[in-house]
């Protein structure tokens, strides 16, 4: 590719050839790790002999997570990295692009609402911990996760309705970030407090001095574990979330500056 090529993709938005093959190189890699670590999740679930985890509703939501990461692997990333390669041999993959652009949302909001409802999971298992199991069954689960690909699915085919273009691509933007991180920290909190609560109420129940003080100071330092790995998860799931909101906030940008001609790949 010579330079007057290079320049002429400096201005549409479109990556260099060196960009794009390194694009295309991680995203292969990134694939293909997804792919097997998900595969062989999905493989140790569905082969346990003592049938461990398929007894319990929350290992579905953990399922559909992998299942939604596996075709992130295997379909998306795969796409997005032909298409990258594409780019790099001088080609313009416009429509492989844009439908592992499609698919790309899909998976990225199953993964996100699933996430949410797992922590929706966690907290009544810690809000009631008599009651769970019968009001959280794996056919309640399941029906959850078809309802989270339904919507998602639907979702992302009502993008195609251009009167509403815009107005969906606000919403999508608060879908995939203002809303699931405002759920989560609200959700983690209040499983903190749960625990909390009743951790004191154990300990207030035990008559001998000594015992209740070993109790204590054991129920303390699980405190301590539990707001540090919430605060971990709150910033892996913030950190996961910052691409995607540099990119948009980037196509915005370009969008404004050049009367919506902005070619999406550049970005990506």
């Amino acid at each position: 590719m010579n330079e007057e090529d290079d320049e002429k993709y400096h201005v549409e938005g479109l990556p260099t050839a060196t960009f794009g093959m390194v694009a295309g190189i991680c995203s292969s890699l990134f694939g293909l790790f997804a792919a097997l670590t998900n595969s062989l999740l999905l493989f140790t679930v569905f082969k346990d002999p003592y049938n461990y985890f398929r007894a319990r509703a929350t290992t579905y939501f953990i399922l559909s997570l992998s299942l939604s990461d596996l075709l992130g692997g295997c379909l998306v990333q795969p796409m997005y990295a032909a298409s990258m390669f594409t780019i790099s041999t001088g080609g313009q993959p416009q429509k492989l692009y844009e439908i592992a652009l499609i698919f790309s949302h899909v998976t990225t909001k199953i993964s996100i609402f699933t996430v949410v409802a797992l922590s929706l999971d966690r907290f009544l298992a810690v809000k009631l911990p008599l009651r769970y199991k019968r009001v959280i069954t794996v056919r309640k689960v399941i029906v959850c996760n078809a309802l989270i690909w339904i919507f998602c699915i639907m979702f992302e085919a009502s993008h195609s309705l251009d009167k509403y273009e815009e107005v969906f691509h606000v919403i999508d933007l608060h879908l995939q970030t203002t809303i699931p991180l405002t759920i989560m920290c609200a959700l983690y909190t209040a499983t903190y407090i749960e625990f909390r609560r009743y951790s004191r109420n154990v300990v207030f129940m035990r008559e001998n001095t000594g015992e209740r003080s070993r109790i204590f100071l054991r129920n303390i330092r699980l405190e301590k574990k539990i707001v540090s790995t919430v605060v971990l998860i709150i910033i892996v799931l913030f950190i996961s979330l910052l691409p995607y909101l540099i990119v948009k906030n980037l196509q915005e940008r370009c969008q404004e500056e050049l009367g919506g001609e902005c070619s999406e790949p550049g970005f990506c």
